[in-house]
């Protein structure tokens, strides 16, 4: 096998593919291309198999534009799940019209437990009446309004979503479902599905595209004659000195 045969009709017929004529400078990218290729190259030369197996992972998008119809298909698609859309938009009213953290809430219902409505209200001026409290009381005990509950989901998927791939891992869309239920469960929100839409619009918002990633699986063919005699000849003299400190009835 003549690697540089190889290499020269390899890049005639990329030549004739891509119609386009060399340039004597490499920018920093195409250099690193380069590097990539021959080490590649290496592989393929030297090996007798090659097995390429091809995956598909979720990864951050290289392109910053966002699609109009992307997002007009969600909303038209909503009807799929309409009761946790629904709940949503209840909820994000809810928070909304309070525009309190669940911290915040939770203080305002220990401080209510100590303190006049009116000097509450000194302190969180966004409060009206007595009522807003007692249904912010209602909120903590039910870990918080739905609207937090899905603001939490959604930052543990992304969280997760980081962590696998800072390690390299293959996500899917199954992934992205199968933690948010988890958030969900824990939280007991028990109106949520994580839906085909909510992964598809968090996907959207997140700038999270479907990238295929290319592995080569290869095993060696040349074998070394000269490097294996030569290995074989050295176990032999070692073997030979330690047998020396053994009984030759023991061997």
């Amino acid at each position: 096998m003549n690697p540089v045969t190889i290499a020269y009709h390899f890049f005639r017929k990329i030549q004739q593919k891509y119609n386009l004529k060399e340039e004597d400078k490499l920018t920093d990218t195409e250099n690193e291309k380069v590097n990539q290729l021959i080490s590649f190259f290496q592989e393929i030369v030297s090996s007798h198999n090659l097995v390429i197996e091809t995956e598909y992972t979720l990864d951050l998008s290289e392109d910053e534009d966002i699609s109009e119809s992307e997002n007009d298909n969600i909303a038209e698609g909503e009807d799929d799940n309409a009761s946790e859309s629904e709940n949503d938009f209840e909820a994000q009213q809810h928070s909304e019209k309070y525009k309190y953290s669940y911290e915040q809430m939770q203080k305002i219902v220990d401080k209510s437990e100590r303190m006049s409505f009116n000097t509450l209200k000194h302190q969180y001026r966004k409060l009206k009446n007595p009522t807003e409290v007692s249904r912010i009381r209602k909120y903590i005990a039910k870990g918080g309004t739905d609207y937090q509950k899905y603001e939490l989901i959604k930052d543990f998927v992304w969280k997760k979503f980081q962590l696998a791939r800072s390690k390299y891992l293959p996500v899917k869309d199954e992934d992205l479902k199968k933690w948010a239920l988890q958030k969900s469960q824990e939280n007991k929100l028990e109106s949520f599905t994580a839906s085909h839409d909510w992964i598809r619009w968090f996907k959207i918002n997140r700038k999270i595209s479907s990238r295929k990633i290319t592995k080569v699986i290869s095993s060696k063919s040349e074998i070394d004659i000269d490097e294996i005699i030569k290995q074989g000849r050295a176990f032999v003299k070692v073997a030979s000195k330690e047998l020396m400190n053994f009984d030759r009835s023991i061997i």
